[in-house]
């Protein structure tokens, strides 16, 4: 899929070849790529950061830009996320992608071009800010539902949400993705702010900090993000903990209680031969009527003092 580049980026027709000199995009898979640029020098250095993408990068060489872009899928952050490289010189700007993710974002970005592009740094530069461009409201959404997670817990002081554990952990686990995503594109973006081998001029280099900005902002928003989920974590187990407390303070109670009793049994269970009670027709029904009456006097204490 070729794009030529005139002020904007203008799909070519399929069988149309770029001219000699003029600026283009073009978006091809991996073997394409191998075949048509097998003269490059460097294409096999991509090659070989594209066998196994870890991580977004720019690796500023003599000649031209190489790098790599591992961006989670929105709908799914913990699903495999979308892989691609680039290639970037003077003239012109080239995406690996097997997936055919790229094209499908360029096809959607093409219709809302903003600036005019006048160089390929113009159009690497909006791609990657349209790349973020609904990252924003991601986040904002993101944050309400942890909200709405909040408020629930707050409502019902004595219930424990069903399965909060595994929904802790499976935000905490997004936010993770996210937060290391934004962080691979602030030095992607400083490197290409600070590109020394002058394929990228001084006012797009200005443009690539107006990117690390936006970056940097997603950044502090994710990081809030996950501080938000680690208190709701802790009330969560502030919460796991009252419930235990309460727990032991019932059976600490109910031991209380009946300690005198175990006092009682213990002491007439030696059967010294000289125990008067032992023998009295009336001791067994005296000894049941002083348990009650030992139980009901230290709930009433127990009631007065507010520990039941």
């Amino acid at each position: 899929m070729f794009y030529s580049l005139d002020k904007r980026l203008i799909p070519l027709p399929e069988g149309e070849t770029i001219q000699e000199g003029e600026l283009y995009v073009e978006i091809m898979t991996k073997q394409e790529f191998a075949v048509k640029y097998d003269r490059l020098v460097r294409d096999h250095l991509l090659m070989r950061s594209m066998e196994k993408i870890q991580h977004c990068k720019a690796d500023i060489l003599p000649d031209c830009i190489i790098g790599t872009i591992l961006m989670p899928r929105k709908e799914n952050l913990q699903a495999k996320k979308i892989g691609f490289g680039f290639y970037m010189d003077q003239k012109k700007l080239i995406f690996v992608d097997d997936s055919g993710e790229v094209e499908q974002m360029f096809s959607e970005f093409e219709k809302i071009q903003i600036l005019e592009k006048s160089y390929v740094a113009h159009a690497f530069y909006e791609f990657l800010d349209y790349m973020l461009s609904q990252d924003a409201e991601f986040l904002e959404q993101y944050e309400e539902s942890l909200s709405a997670k909040e408020d629930e817990m707050a409502e019902n002081v004595n219930e424990i949400p069903k399965d909060f554990e595994q929904y802790v952990l499976g935000t905490r686990k997004d936010l993770m993705a996210l937060h290391s995503y934004y962080k691979q594109l602030v030095d992607m973006g400083l490197s290409l702010e600070h590109c020394p081998n002058g394929i990228i001029s001084a006012q797009d280099c200005s443009l690539f900090a107006l990117f690390v900005d936006h970056v940097q902002r997603l950044f502090s928003d994710a990081q809030m993000l996950r501080e938000y989920t680690l208190q709701i974590r802790d009330m969560y187990q502030a919460k796991i903990d009252a419930r235990q407390n309460k727990v032991m303070q019932f059976l600490t109670i109910v031991t209380t209680i009946f300690m005198p009793l175990t006092l009682i049994t213990g002491w007439y269970g030696m059967n010294f031969s000289i125990m008067p009670e032992l023998h009295w027709a009336y001791g067994y029904g005296t000894i049941i009527l002083l348990a009650a009456f030992i139980i009901i006097t230290e709930i009433i204490i127990f009631k007065k003092k507010k520990w039941l």
